[in-house]
C-alpha cells in the first residue's frame, strides 16, 4: 500500500458547531443551536460550516496531507465579565468594577459568589448608648469593640488561669489597645479642621531637625523611589523657605511658599514610614537620628497638605512645584498604612487623573524624549523652581524625570486593575543611557501599552495566548534590565508582582470558561498552572515578609503595598481551588490547600493587618470565609454549601442576597425536579454541562515550598486565630448541627497550641470584629458625639 495513501485522513463533513470548535469543547451537534450555544447565550452565532473540500477532489495526497495538518488554530478568547460590566453605586462614591480586581474576581466566578453568600453576615451597629448609672459621659458612646477588653481585665483578675492562657489574655488586650488607639488617631486626623491661623505653628518640622535628619534620610534611601526632583534645586527651596519663615514669621501664598511647606510635610511624614517599617519585626532598633525622625508630630501633616492643595486651585491651573507635590501626595497614598488607596484602587486612579492632567497643562510628556532639542523654557523672576538654579536643561530633565514617573505609575495601575491606560500612546526607545529605574522601563512601555490595551480594549474576548505571550516578553525584558544595575531590585520585585498578579486573574477567569463551556483538557492544565502561579507568589511574599536580603529595609514602607495587593488577591482565588477541591481525585487536596490558606492568611494579617486599616478590615471577610470552608465536609466544601441553599436558613435570607442567573437557576431547577435531589449532579449539569470536570494536582512536585505555609509560625499569638474566634453564620451553624457535614480534623479549625481559645467565647464572637470596624465606618447620628469627640475621649481616658 501506498505510504501517503496510508498516511490520508478519512474525509468528512464538519460537525461542530464554530463556537465549540473554538472553545474547544464537546458538542452534541443539535440543530439549529447546540446545547452548550443555548446554554451560555451563543444562540446568534451557533454555525456548521461544511467543509469546503470535496471527497472527490484530485488534489495529490500529498498535498491533501499538509493541507490537512497545516491549520491555524483559532485563538482561545477569554471573557474577563461573563456577567457584563458592573458599577457599584455606594453613598460614599460610585465605583467601576474593573475586570482584574477583587471585586471582579467574585462577581465572574459562581462559585465565590455563593461563598459569598453563605458566609456573609451583616455588621451591627458599633454605637451603644450605656445605662443611666454611667457617671463617665465620654463612656456612654464607648464602641462595645473597647469593652472587651474591660471583660478581659476582669476575666484575668477573678479566674485562675494557666500560664500559657494568662499571657495570651494579655497579648490579646494589648492588641486590642493598639489597634484600636492607632485607628482611632487616624479617625481623629482625618476629622481636623484646618485653620490656617495656627499654622504652620507646632506642624513644621524644626530647621535643624529636618536638614540633619529628615532630608539626609530621604536622599539617601527615598529619592531613588522618587526621582521626580533635582535634589540640590529642591534643598535650596526648601532652606529659603525656612529663611523666609525665620525672618518674617509668616508663609507668602504668591511665592509658592504653601507648595514648598507641603512638601517638606510629605517628605517628613514619607521619611517616617521609611524608618518605621524599616524596624517592622523589632529586630533591630532605630538609630539615634531615626529615633528623632520618628518623634516628629506628623499626625496632621496630611489634612494640611490636602488642604492647602484645594487652596492652590489646581482644578483650574497647576505648576511644575505643585505637580511634583502631587505625586509626592500620590506616593503616600500608596504607603499610607491608615486609609490607602481601597481595594479597587480606584483613590489612586482619580488623583492619578489628575496628575496627568497637570501633565498636559505644564507640557511635561512624551515630546520632551522625542524632540528635547526644541524645549525652551521662558521662565518667570519669582517662580519656583527658579531658572538661575535649575536653567533650561534642568527644567528639561525634571520634565522627563516627571513623565517617566507618571508613564510607570499609568501602565501598572492599568495592568493591576484592567482598565485603560490614561496616556493613550506610546514610543518604541531602544535605549536610554539613565540611572533611573523609570526612564529605564520606558524601553519596554510598548510592551506594557500592550498587555493593558489587550485587556482594557474587550475584556470579554482577551486573547489568552497572546497576552501570555505579552507577560512573558515583558517579565524576560524587565529580568534584562536588572541585571545591568542590581540597585533596582526592589523596582524589579514590583513589577515582577504586578505581572504575576495580573496573570493569575486572567487564568482565573480562563479556568471558570473551562468550566462553563465543559472544556476538560483544558480545565486539569489551567487549574494546575493557576495553583502553581499561586504558590510562587506566596512564597515570594513569604521571602519578603521574612526580611528579603536583597531589598533594602527602608524602602519597606514603598514595597509593603504591592505584597498587600498580592496577598488580596491570593486570599482570594486561592478558595476558588479549594472550594471545587470535591472534585479532586486526591482526597487529601482539599485539607492541605485549606492548611496553605490558614497559614496563607496568618502571615499576611499578622505582618501586614496590625499596621494597615485596610488589610486589618478585610481580615473579618477571610475568616468568615476560611471558617465556611473548614469547617464544612472534609473533603467536599461544596456539596455542603448546595444543600443549604434548600434550607429554611437560607430561605430566610434570600432576600438579602445579590442574585445571580446561575444560582436563580439552580434554585429553580431543584425545586422543578422532584425525581432526582443529587445536588452536586444538578449543579454541574447547569453550569457545565454535564461535564465530568474532576482534576488532580501535583502537589508532590511542590512539596518544599507548600511545606512553608503547613504549619503556623505564630504559635505565641495569632491575630487571625485569636479575632473572630467563635464567629459564625447561618450556614456554620446548619453545618454544627449536621453530623455529616462537620469536619473531624478540628486542627482545621484554626487555634494556637496550649491554649484553650473557647477561652474568649463569651464575648469574642462576631459583634467585637464588626462593631469595632463599624465605628470608624458609620457616619454620626443626630443627637450623638461625634467620632472625633469619641475618640479625643477614648485616647486620653485609661480604660
Amino acid at each position: 500500500m501506498d505510504k501517503h495513501t496510508s498516511a490520508r485522513k478519512r474525509r468528512r463533513l464538519t460537525v461542530v458547531c464554530t463556537n465549540c470548535k473554538r472553545r474547544k469543547s464537546k458538542c452534541d451537534r443539535l440543530k439549529p443551536v447546540c446545547g452548550n450555544c443555548l446554554r451560555l447565550g451563543d444562540q446568534s452565532t451557533c454555525l456548521y460550516v461544511s467543509n469546503p473540500i470535496s471527497p472527490q477532489t484530485s488534489t495529490p495526497p500529498l498535498i491533501s496531507q499538509c493541507f490537512e495538518e497545516y491549520h491555524e488554530e483559532p485563538p482561545t478568547l477569554i471573557n474577563l465579565v461573563p456577567y457584563g460590566h458592573n458599577i457599584n453605586a455606594k453613598r460614599s462614591a460610585t465605583t467601576y468594577i474593573a475586570p482584574l480586581t477583587t471585586a471582579a474576581i467574585r462577581q465572574r466566578d459562581p462559585y465565590l459568589q455563593i461563598l459569598d453568600f453563605v458566609s456573609g453576615v451583616p455588621r451591627k451597629r458599633a454605637i451603644i448608648k450605656s445605662s443611666a448609672k454611667e457617671e463617665d459621659s465620654q463612656k456612654e458612646s464607648l464602641p462595645t469593640s473597647m469593652r472587651i477588653i474591660k471583660k478581659l481585665d476582669k476575666l484575668t483578675a477573678t479566674k485562675q488561669l494557666d500560664p500559657a492562657t494568662s499571657s495570651f489574655i494579655q497579648k490579646h488586650e494589648s492588641m486590642y489597645r493598639s489597634l484600636f488607639d492607632k485607628f482611632a488617631q487616624c479617625r481623629r486626623n482625618h476629622s481636623w479642621e484646618v485653620d490656617e491661623k495656627l499654622l504652620p505653628g507646632p506642624h513644621f518640622p524644626k530647621k535643624d531637625v529636618f536638614l540633619r535628619y529628615v532630608w539626609p534620610h530621604f536622599e539617601i534611601h527615598i529619592s531613588k523611589l522618587l526621582p521626580i526632583f533635582n535634589n540640590d534645586v529642591l534643598r535650596f527651596e526648601i532652606e529659603q523657605l525656612y529663611k523666609s519663615w525665620e525672618e518674617s514669621q509668616k508663609l507668602n501664598v504668591k511665592h509658592n511658599d504653601y507648595t514648598v511647606y507641603s512638601i517638606v510635610l510629605l517628605i517628613t511624614s514619607i521619611s517616617q514610614l521609611s524608618v518605621k517599617f524599616a524596624h517592622r519585626r523589632g529586630k533591630t532598633a532605630p538609630s539615634k537620628p531615626e529615633t528623632i525622625i520618628l518623634e516628629i508630630n506628623t499626625q496632621k501633616y496630611i489634612a494640611i497638605v490636602n488642604h492647602f492643595i484645594l487652596q492652590c486651585k489646581i482644578f483650574r491651573k497647576i505648576t511644575v512645584l505643585q505637580l511634583q507635590c502631587l505625586l509626592l501626595l500620590r506616593v503616600y497614598h500608596w504607603c499610607a498604612p491608615d486609609d490607602g488607596d481601597g481595594e479597587l484602587l480606584q483613590q489612586s486612579i482619580v488623583l492619578m487623573g489628575t496628575i496627568i492632567g497637570g501633565c498636559r497643562d505644564t507640557g511635561v510628556g512624551w515630546l520632551c524624549f522625542k524632540d528635547p532639542s526644541h524645549f525652551t523654557a521662558e521662565v518667570h523672576p519669582g517662580s519656583r523652581p527658579s531658572i538661575d538654579q535649575m536653567g533650561t536643561d534642568g527644567y528639561i530633565d525634571i520634565y522627563r524625570r516627571i513623565w517617566s514617573f507618571v508613564l510607570h505609575w499609568d501602565r501598572k495601575l492599568s495592568i493591576l486593575t484592567g482598565q485603560e491606560c490614561f496616556i493613550g500612546k506610546t514610543i518604541k526607545f531602544q535605549n536610554i543611557d539613565t540611572d533611573s529605574w523609570h526612564m529605564k522601563l520606558m524601553v519596554v512601555d510598548h510592551l506594557m501599552f500592550k498587555i493593558a490595551n489587550s485587556i482594557s480594549d474587550s475584556p470579554h474576548q482577551v486573547d489568552l495566548e497572546k497576552t501570555t505571550k505579552l507577560f512573558e516578553d515583558l517579565s524576560r525584558s524587565v529580568k534584562d534590565i536588572l541585571h545591568k544595575d542590581e540597585t533596582d531590585y526592589h523596582f524589579y520585585f514590583e513589577t515582577y508582582i504586578v505581572l504575576t498578579v495580573s496573570e493569575i486573574s486572567v487564568y482565573h477567569a480562563y479556568l471558570v470558561q473551562c468550566e462553563t463551556t465543559g472544556n476538560v483538557e483544558d480545565f486539569q492544565d489551567c487549574i494546575q498552572y493557576l495553583f502553581e502561579k499561586i504558590l510562587k507568589l506566596s512564597k515570594l511574599c513569604y521571602e519578603y515578609l521574612e526580611g528579603d536580603p536583597e531589598l533594602d529595609p527602608y524602602t519597606n514602607f514603598y514595597t509593603n503595598k504591592i505584597v498587600d495587593v498580592a496577598l488580596t488577591n491570593l486570599c482570594q482565588i486561592l478558595p476558588a481551588i479549594i472550594i471545587r477541591c470535591g472534585r479532586a481525585t486526591d482526597k487529601r487536596t482539599k485539607s492541605i490547600l485549606l492548611k496553605f490558606y490558614y497559614n496563607l492568611s496568618s502571615m499576611y494579617f499578622n505582618e501586614l493587618g496590625v499596621n494597615y486599616y485596610q488589610v486589618f478590615r478585610r481580615m473579618f471577610s477571610t475568616k468568615l470565609t476560611y471558617t465556611t470552608l473548614a469547617v464544612s465536609n472534609q473533603d467536599d466544601s461544596w456539596k455542603p454549601i448546595l444543600e443549604f441553599l434548600q434550607s429554611p436558613h437560607f430561605v430566610a435570607e434570600k432576600s438579602s442576597c445579590v442574585k445571580r442567573p446561575l444560582l436563580d437557576q439552580f434554585l429553580e431547577a431543584y425545586k422543578s425536579n422532584d425525581d432526582d435531589k443529587d445536588v452536586v449532579k444538578l449543579w454541574t449539569d447547569i453550569y457545565s454541562g454535564g461535564s465530568n470536570l474532576s482534576f488532580d494536582l501535583d502537589l508532590e512536585s511542590h512539596e518544599n515550598d507548600l511545606r512553608l505555609f503547613m504549619e503556623n509560625q505564630y504559635s505565641d499569638y495569632n491575630v487571625f486565630a485569636a479575632f473572630c474566634h467563635k464567629v459564625s453564620t447561618k450556614f456554620i451553624e446548619h453545618a454544627k448541627e449536621n453530623p455529616s457535614v462537620i469536619t473531624e480534623d478540628e486542627s482545621l479549625l484554626g487555634g494556637l497550641p496550649n491554649v484553650d481559645l473557647n477561652i474568649l467565647s463569651d464575648f469574642n464572637g462576631m459583634g467585637d470584629f464588626a462593631e469595632f470596624l463599624t465605628f470608624f465606618e458609620e457616619n454620626e447620628t443626630p443627637n450623638q458625639p461625634s467620632k472625633a469627640e469619641i475618640v479625643d475621649g477614648l485616647l486620653n481616658d485609661s480604660i
